[in-house]
């Protein structure tokens, strides 16, 4: 037998969810299901509209190494066997990136008090923090919930993506407050396109979870917003320029590729800026300080190099651009509350 096809591995994880019964979902009880009514046949609004939401940390949703998680929303066994026949979640908010992949069939999805309907094919990516709601109303929808967390952005996607580009502005701008993103994006898949290639690929390794299936998960995910950042370009030609014609995404861009040695005024000079100017413009478009931006990329960055154990604390505070060991130790216990050593320790592979 030769090897399984993407697409038949996820059908057969479909065909388990919907057969067998007791597979460790969560309960609906926080849920409005077909069965949420009251006395006169209504459904109940349970949950107070968008002012009253629950908030979901990235701790919370996600195991201590895992980076990127996929779920499938659909009306399982379970339910079946439940008399439930379709669901709504929550009104719900959270400090990761969630993109919703309609497999088959379509689902309903609020975000931000405004309603629409997706359809097989499409994805939507929720931005940080947006207030949002998934329906799947009927049993034989299938969608995909891919949660992914911010650091996987900021150490992987971001560097690889081309600073111009509408999608990679959508994430810069949410990682670092920029303006008001759209609280969401949405995409039609072409059949057979690149971007159902990697989206298949992604799921179906999550799925079997073989040797190393994090890092494909990870490779499948860069290609996926690589080649919906195409599909955006081709869709919108906008550059986020702000009222005094500067980019602020391509420059947050370079900071992330020159954070180990740049200097406020070599970031000045290289887009043509006083040091002053530049000072007040990332300030003004971002909220933070230029040292806090620097110190957010070598954080980040200090984190993944701990974990992975290669390197020694030493040689870690020399690749991040820190001349002293005892600083670096400083600047870390400030922003995670322990030592290098103690997080290595803890998290490491």
């Amino acid at each position: 037998m030769g090897k399984k096809k993407d697409t038949e591995i996820i059908n057969e994880w479909i065909l388990l969810e919907k057969t067998e019964k007791n597979r460790n979902h969560e309960n609906r009880d926080g849920y409005m299901t077909n069965l949420s009514r009251n006395r006169y046949g209504e459904m109940e609004d349970v949950f107070g509209g968008t002012k009253r939401h629950r908030t979901i940390r990235a701790v919370q949703a996600f195991d201590k190494e895992e980076q990127v998680k996929v779920t499938m929303e659909t009306v399982h066994a379970t339910d079946r066997e439940n008399g439930i026949r379709y669901f709504l979640t929550a009104f719900h908010n959270h400090d990761f990136f969630e993109m919703i992949y309609v497999y088959r069939g379509q689902c309903t999805t609020t975000i931000e008090g405004k309603a629409g309907t997706l359809y097989e094919g499409d994805i939507c990516i929720y931005n940080l923090e947006a207030v949002h709601q998934l329906g799947v109303e009927d049993e034989n929808s299938v969608v995909f919930n891919i949660i992914m967390k911010k650091e996987w952005f900021y150490n992987t996607l971001i560097p690889l993506m081309d600073n111009t580009n509408p999608i990679s502005g959508f994430f810069i701008k949410a990682l670092y407050h920029i303006a008001s993103p759209a609280g969401h994006l949405v995409f039609s898949l072409t059949e057979g396109g690149e971007s159902a290639f990697f989206l298949n690929k992604l799921i179906a390794e999550f799925c079997e979870k073989k040797e190393m299936y994090q890092n494909m998960i990870y490779t499948s995910l860069s290609g996926l917003f690589i080649s919906l950042a195409r599909q955006y370009e081709s869709r919108i030609a906008d550059r986020s320029i702000g009222e005094d014609k500067v980019d602020m995404i391509r420059i947050i861009t370079y900071i992330s590729m020159n954070y180990r040695d740049i200097t406020l005024k070599t970031l000045a000079e290289y887009f043509n800026y006083t040091e002053r100017t530049m000072m007040r413009l990332i300030r003004k478009y971002t909220y933070r300080t230029f040292t806090d931006i620097v110190t957010e990329f070598r954080m980040n960055r200090a984190c993944l190099l701990l974990k992975e154990n290669r390197l020694s604390v030493e040689e870690i505070t020399a690749e991040l651009g820190y001349g002293d060991r005892s600083y670096f130790d400083r600047v870390f216990g400030r922003y995670y509350h322990m030592t290098p050593a103690r997080y290595r320790k803890e998290y490491s592979k």
